[in-house]
């Protein structure tokens, strides 16, 4: 046995001797890690989602899988793990990984006691499906105070990559680019961006890396948005470096025209593609291609969801209080005089608000628009409250948009409002 000699970037170190040659090999068949048995870890929190570290301990022999990272582990005994998802970038300059591609989230892994650990499956994300891929370019990388060093793994399957008898430190695959682009599994994410325009998506296309996906999540969901329950993945690889586009039926607003697909880090912030429809009408089909095909890799039909003022109608009922403030607001732009005096003659609130409701079924959106306004300010906290439980309800994750108020992307968030309020309508004396 001799050491396999490759062309490597300065400051990479190859481990031990090399295995026997690789040779290309055909899958017709992509196995997940469906051998190992899923648990779920304890979770000490992170300032970010994609910081969380997590912990295990395993009181006897087994194959297992971590439910959150895919991270595999086979124990001998009784053994203790503490691990988290790490950055590339934070430990490694860019030359270090020139000539390389990342395959993999990077882990930071600790174990007690080391010995215990019989071999470590390493999730990835090139596809190997129809023998397109040389596995023997795909590299176990082990970094330890900013030094790379590079070693074979046992074996290498579809979703993941074996090393057996491991030593611990930031582990991660990287996979030798050779001037040819390489197929990844991906996914796409689609959030429906409910702070910005009622009818704005916004398309994610990533790795399947579990660390991206929580990046993703974290950043969508502090802006509100609502992730939409359509199928992820994608049948067919894509390719690093390749432009990918985003089109609809009916058309709609797109930016930017293509995406140049990457396997970004966490800590930056996740490219999308936006896709803005100024007045949904009917349901819209949106679909993903290469830019140089026609081939469609991924589709979706999102349809429209009920109006706010619409889907909490009984709530609304309920706990309103200041009815008659929102009817000063409402005179004018909504309301002629007849139809102000004949609401505010009922009895109590509730009555006040059913005959509000009695009206609704001759409104377009911008009179709804204009009751959400006067809601937001004078009962935010009922707002907050109701689009709290709709943002979480996986009725509208499966169905399609949440269809908001056009000020919610005009003016913002809820706190933001008060002028829209003030000049809305002709107050009565």
């Amino acid at each position: 046995m001799v050491t396999k000699s490759i062309t490597r970037s300065p400051g990479i170190r190859l481990m031990g001797q090399a295995q026997p040659q690789w040779e290309k090999r055909k899958y017709l068949e992509q196995v997940p890690l469906q051998d190992l048995l899923e648990v779920k870890p304890d979770i000490v929190p992170g300032p970010r989602s994609y910081q969380h570290t997590y912990r295990i301990h395993f009181s006897r022999a087994g194959s297992y899988r971590c439910s959150e990272t895919s991270l595999g582990f086979e124990v001998r005994a009784l053994v203790a793990i503490e691990y988290k998802w790490d950055s590339w970038e934070r430990h490694l300059k860019p030359h270090q990984l020139q000539g390389w591609m990342v395959a993999s989230p990077l882990f930071n892994i600790q174990v007690e006691p080391a010995g215990a650990m019989a071999a470590i499956y390493l999730p990835h994300v090139v596809c190997l499906k129809g023998g397109e891929v040389d596995i023997s370019l795909m590299y176990v990388a082990h970094i330890v105070n900013g030094e790379l060093t590079l070693e074979k793994p046992t074996r290498v399957k579809p979703f993941y990559a074996v090393l057996e008898n491991p030593s611990f430190s930031c582990l991660g695959l990287v996979f030798r680019y050779l001037f040819k682009h390489i197929p990844v599994h991906s996914k796409v994410l689609l959030y429906h961006a409910a702070m910005c325009a009622p009818t704005t998506l916004h398309v994610y296309v990533i790795p399947c890396d579990d660390s991206l996906e929580k990046a993703v999540e974290e950043h969508e969901e502090k802006h509100n948005a609502v992730l939409l329950d359509k199928p992820p993945q994608i049948d067919n690889p894509l390719y690093i470096d390749r432009n990918y586009t985003v089109a609809s039926s009916p058309k709609a607003e797109i930016l930017p025209k293509k995406l140049k697909f990457s396997y970004p880090i966490q800590e930056r912030r996740q490219p999308f593609i936006e896709v803005y429809i100024r007045d949904l009408e009917m349901n819209i089909k949106l679909h993903i291609t290469e830019v140089s095909s026609t081939e469609i890799l991924w589709e979706a039909m999102v349809r429209e969801d009920p109006h706010f003022i619409d889907r909490h109608r009984e709530q609304l009922i309920q706990r309103v209080t200041v009815v008659d403030a929102l009817l000063d607001k409402l005179y004018g732009p909504v309301l002629d005089e007849e139809q102000y005096q004949r609401i505010r003659a009922g009895a109590t609130n509730q009555d006040k608000m059913r005959r509000l409701y009695d009206l609704m079924p001759s409104w377009d959106r911008a009179c709804k628009d204009c009751l959400y306004r006067a809601l937001k300010v004078q009962h935010k906290h009922l707002v907050a409250e109701l689009s709290a439980v709709v943002a979480k309800d996986p009725q509208i994750r499966s169905t399609g948009l949440l269809l908001l108020p056009t000020d919610v992307w005009q003016k913002g968030y809820m706190d933001k409002d008060q002028k829209a309020y003030n000049n809305l309508g002709t107050k009565r004396p």
